[in-house]
């Protein structure tokens, strides 16, 4: 059984693709990102596609310093 494409493609995989989605929507919506003391130093470096580097820390390879800490609780009205 195949779950790539064709006639005997997964039948629920536009499904899946939407739970992922809506999970992950979830789950970010949860915390907050915000960027850090290096965020000056953030430049694009080039290869195959523009990737995040620290000046200085090309070595240490493609990076985006963020801090991330959980958002404040807010009432929720159905």
């Amino acid at each position: 059984m195949s779950f790539s494409g064709g006639v005997r493609a997964c039948l629920g995989w536009r499904f899946a693709l939407t739970e992922i989605q809506a999970f992950l929507t979830e789950v970010v919506g949860k915390f907050e990102f915000a960027l850090t003391e290096k965020s000056e130093r953030i430049r694009r470096e080039p290869c195959m596609v523009m990737a995040p580097t620290v000046e200085g820390e090309v070595k240490n390879g493609v990076q985006l310093p963020l801090r991330v800490s959980v958002a404040p609780r807010t009432e929720n009205v159905y």
